[in-house]
């Protein structure tokens, strides 16, 4: 085990970090800047300023820090003693069975979309906005959720080969979400009384800041699911072409 760890320490510093790094780095400016001032202030008074923070830490912090693929280099990082427990843990069984499970496509996708909306009713939204504890629940459970969803759809080597899925699972999602955001922008109802009450900032009406708050998840949320998917219809033909041409020659 510990030569194992050795040698991929070696391999990770003869590599470096290149655009894994700036993804990461990237990942952890936005999450910061999601849950920090002024954002994480102005959603006290605005629906708009919190569907904002949850579309970065969803859209955005979520899948620059998968993509950054940092457990490596966190294992490097550690002690000698702390890589040596983690990497025992990320190769337990049931660790590994648990991690696949909720990373399959239909697991990973349902999981998504069951937070996603059930933080959205309004009961369950008006409870993260009265008690600090279940709001950053919320925020919790919401980052996770998107960790493993993006790790289905941006998982790379063997496992690539369920692209198809992971296009489906993207452009589905997209439509789920945009759906709820239209929800949002076209009702004539405030949903959360909270809001009501703080009586809005930036000189609109609450319901004028559930409406940008509904076409911030619409439009701009919407907008990096399409992008993502035809990203990976053109890497799954890519894929299909190379396998194609593998078979010919063989």
């Amino acid at each position: 085990m510990h030569a194992a760890v050795g040698g991929f320490r070696s391999e990770v510093r003869c590599r470096g970090p290149g655009g894994h790094a700036i993804s990461f780095w990237t990942g952890w400016a936005s999450l910061v800047f999601a849950l920090g001032p002024p954002l994480e202030l102005w959603t006290d008074g605005s629906f708009a300023a919190h569907m904002a923070q949850h579309e970065i830490l969803m859209l955005i912090a979520a899948p620059l820090l998968v993509a950054a693929k940092p457990a490596g280099v966190l294992m490097w990082g550690l002690p000698g003693f702390a890589s040596r427990a983690y990497a025992r843990l990320a190769r337990a069984q049931r660790v590994r069975v648990l991690a696949s499970g909720l990373c399959a496509p239909v697991a990973a996708w349902l999981i998504h979309a069951i937070v996603l909306w059930a933080w959205h009713v309004p009961a369950a939204f008006e409870a993260a906005l009265a008690h600090d504890g279940i709001h950053w629940a919320q925020h919790t459970s919401f980052f996770v959720a998107a960790v493993i969803f993006w790790w289905s759809v941006l998982v790379s080597g063997p496992l690539a080969e369920r692209r198809g899925i992971a296009t489906l699972s993207v452009f589905t999602t997209g439509v789920h979400t945009s759906i709820l955001g239209a929800l949002l922008t076209f009702s004539t109802q405030v949903w959360y009384p909270t809001y009501v009450r703080t009586g809005g900032i930036w000189g609109l009406t609450p319901l004028e800041d559930q409406q940008l708050g509904g076409l911030i998840m619409w439009v701009p949320g919407g907008t990096v699911f399409v992008i993502v998917g035809i990203v990976l219809v053109a890497m799954w033909l890519k894929e299909m072409e190379k396998r194609a041409a593998a078979a010919r020659t063989s």
